[in-house]
Order: C-alpha cells, then structure tokens, then sequence
C-alpha cells in the first residue's frame, strides 16, 4: 500500500502491524484519525490531537509511505500508536493533561527490565494490541496520584497497564513506581481497554 492519501479503500478492518513489518504496512495518520474518531471526536479534531501528541514526543513515526507524484510522504505509525493516542485522548478529556499524559506515555512505551526481563512484545500498548488480536481480553489501564508526606507535599503520577483474570482474581502488566514509604496513593483514575480496542479494530464502515 503506498498511496499517499488516506488509504481508506484499502483498510478492511482490524490493522495489525509487527515489529518487524515493512513501511508500507504501517498506519497513516489519516487512518488513525478515522480509527479514533467517535461522537464527539470528529476525523479533523482526531487528526489534529494525534498530530499534536507527534509534536509532542508521545506518538513516533516507524516510517513514512514511499513519495509519490505530488511529493507528498506521510509518515507512518505502528497501529498500537493509535491505542496509545486513545488513551491519552481519554485522560485529556477527562481534564488530566501535562504530567498525567506524560506518565501514561512512559509507561505505555517501555518496559521495566527489573520487572519484565523477557517482555513478551516491544512496549507495553503493543502487547496489549497484539493480545486483543489474538482473543484475549480484560485489560485496563490506572493512573494514581500519590502525594509525598514529608517535606513540601508534592504530588506526582504513575500509571500501569494491566490484563485482569476474573476467576483467579490475578493480573499480570505494567506496575506503578515505586516512590517510597512517605508517598500515599490519593487517588486513582481507571478506563477499561476493551471497549478502546473494540473501537479502534472495529470493521470498515463502522461507527
């Protein structure tokens, strides 16, 4: 696929793109926008918040579609960028912005090698994209404040993600930092994956 447009007449439906892949399989950011938007979230107001987290550092191109006649060369995403940006959006409308989106950006792009030696994909969102795909599902995402007792009493964010099972009552994923015992939990913010996945993989023509 190397269409410099938005590629739609050639998307069928859930988009899957493995470490490894060529360019031409990666996800433009027309795509993204059509895979993100929802009532509320126009095609234009989702390009434009995934555009403004690339500006931002939280969203990174793996590549860009081969330059074509009018010059013009997307840039392309690996599809597990567009759960991220879901998740950022769902904080952002939330009123958590700054520091909050940060922190769910970094926990959602790297892996703690003390926690997970052997990571079982590259970054955390795409083990969750990936899983999804696969079948499995219950996953989640938390956000906490915690402030520190002592001293000037600041307040600082961790994030984790999660895959839950309902009948051992266990989860494995991400954990949140670990800051010390003068940082109590004040509050915690939470959002169910699935439903994120569900529509961001939902068939063509879908709403």
């Amino acid at each position: 696929m190397t269409s410099n447009e938005d590629r739609d007449t050639e998307y069928g439906g859930p988009f899957f793109v493995p470490a490894d892949a060529s360019d031409e399989m990666g996800v433009t950011t027309e795509q993204a926008a059509r895979a993100l938007a929802h009532a509320g979230l126009d095609r234009r107001q989702a390009t434009a918040f995934f555009r403004n987290r690339v500006l931002a550092g939280q969203v990174t191109p793996c590549g860009r579609v081969e330059k074509e006649k009018d010059g013009r060369q997307p840039y392309l995403f690996h599809a597990d960028q567009v759960l991220l940006t879901a998740i950022l959006h769902r904080l952002a409308e939330s009123g958590l912005t700054g520091e909050p989106l940060q922190e769910a950006f970094r926990v959602l792009s790297w892996w703690n090698a003390d926690e997970v030696p052997n990571p079982p994909a590259p970054t955390p969102s795409s083990w969750v994209f990936r899983a999804y795909l696969a079948g499995q599902r219950n996953f989640g995402f938390e956000l906490i404040t915690v402030r520190n007792t002592t001293g000037r009493g600041d307040v600082k964010y961790s994030a984790r993600v999660r895959q839950f099972n309902l009948d051992t009552k266990e989860s494995v994923g991400t954990h949140f930092l670990d800051r010390g015992p003068t940082w109590e939990r004040r509050s915690v913010w939470a959002t169910d994956l699935d439903p994120i996945l569900a529509h961001i993989t939902r068939n063509k023509g879908e709403h």
